[in-house]
C-alpha cells in the first residue's frame, strides 16, 4: 500500500499535516516490524495484525477527538503526539509477548515432525490451522497484556494531563471489548490465507523441478527441503508492495467498519465529556 493510499484512508476531519504524520507513522511502523520479523512468517503475521489494529484504533479515536475540538484556539499537537507515541511501548515490549506466544505454540505443534518427513500442501495447512486454533483457544490470555503496553501507566512527564488520562482510558476500553478480539481473529484468518498463497508458490516452484507434471496439491517434499524455499519465496514479497499482506489487511472491511464506528462514536462526543 502506498503512502498516499494510506493517507487518503484516514478520516477527512483530520488536518492535512496531522493526516500525513499519522499515515507515515502507520506505514513506517509496519514496514519496520516486517523487516525485523522477516524470517518468522507466522510471528510476523500475528504482529502485523495486532500492530495495524492498535494503530488504526488510535488514529480513529484521535481523529474523533480532533473533530470535536476543531476550531478551538488550543494547540493540542503535543498531546496528540504523546498519545500516538504510546505505540512505541508496544514495539519495544509488547510485541515480544506476541512473538513469544506464537513461537511457543509453533514449537509445540512442529516438535514431533522430523525434517525428513514429506509434507503435502494440505499437511502444512493443517499444521498452520492447528497453531491458529491453539492460539485462538487462549485468545483472552493472548491479548490481555496488550493494553498494558499500548497504554502504560502515565510517566512522570504526563502527571495531571487530563487529556492523556481520558483518551488512554477510553482506548483501553476499546481494545478490551469483544469486537476488538473478533476483528483481530478476522485479520488473522486473512493472514493465514495470505500465508497459504505464499506456500502454494513454494510447492509450485518445487514441483516444477520434477521430470513430469505434478499437481502442486499432490506434490510432497521433505520439511528440510521446504524450509529454504519458504524463506526465498516469502522474502521476495516486500511489505510495501501493492499486493502485500499489510495492504490487504488495511483494506479489510471488518477492520475498516470497526474503526469507522469508533471514529463516529468519538466524533459525536462533547468535548470534555
Amino acid at each position: 500500500m502506498s503512502f498516499q493510499q494510506l493517507r487518503s484512508s484516514l478520516p477527512g476531519s483530520v488536518e492535512p499535516e496531522h493526516k500525513s504524520a499519522l499515515a507515515n507513522l502507520l506505514y513506517q511502523t509496519c514496514h519496520i516490524a516486517s523487516q525485523l520479523l522477516r524470517n518468522n512468517f507466522l510471528q510476523e503475521m500475528y504482529a502485523q495484525c495486532l500492530l495495524c489494529m492498535l494503530l488504526k484504533v488510535q488514529m480513529s479515536i484521535l481523529s474523533g477527538y480532533v473533530f470535536t475540538t476543531h476550531g478551538n484556539n488550543t494547540n493540542p499537537t503535543e498531546q496528540h503526539q504523546k498519545y500516538m507515541s504510546r505505540i512505541e511501548d508496544f514495539m519495544l515490549n509488547g510485541i515480544n509477548t506476541v512473538l513469544n506466544c506464537v513461537k511457543r505454540v509453533v514449537r509445540e505443534n512442529i516438535k514431533s515432525i522430523p525434517l525428513h518427513q514429506k509434507l503435502k500442501l494440505q499437511d502444512v495447512e493443517n499444521i498452520i490451522r492447528s497453531i491458529q486454533n491453539s492460539i485462538l483457544e487462549n485468545g483472552d490470555a493472548f491479548l490481555q497484556e496488550t493494553t498494558g503496553y499500548i497504554m502504560p501507566a502515565g510517566s512522570s512527564n504526563d502527571v495531571n494531563d487530563e487529556f492523556l488520562d481520558n483518551i488512554c482510558f477510553e482506548t483501553k476500553d476499546v481494545i478490551e471489548c469483544p469486537d476488538f478480539c473478533h476483528v483481530f481473529q478476522v485479520c488473522i484468518e486473512s493472514g493465514v490465507s495470505s500465508l497459504m498463497d505464499r506456500l502454494s508458490e513454494c510447492y509450485v516452484f518445487l514441483s516444477d523441478d520434477t521430470q513430469t507434471f505434478v499437481n502442486p496439491h499432490d506434490f510432497s517434499t521433505p520439511l528440510a527441503k521446504l524450509i529454504p524455499i519458504m524463506h526465498k519465496v516469502f522474502c521476495e514479497h516486500k511489505p510495501a508492495e501493492q499486493g502485500s499482506f499489510v495492504h490487504t489487511l488495511l483494506q479489510l472491511e471488518p477492520l475498516n467498519s470497526f474503526t469507522a464506528n469508533i471514529y463516529e462514536a468519538f466524533s459525536q462526543k462533547c468535548p470534555g465529556s
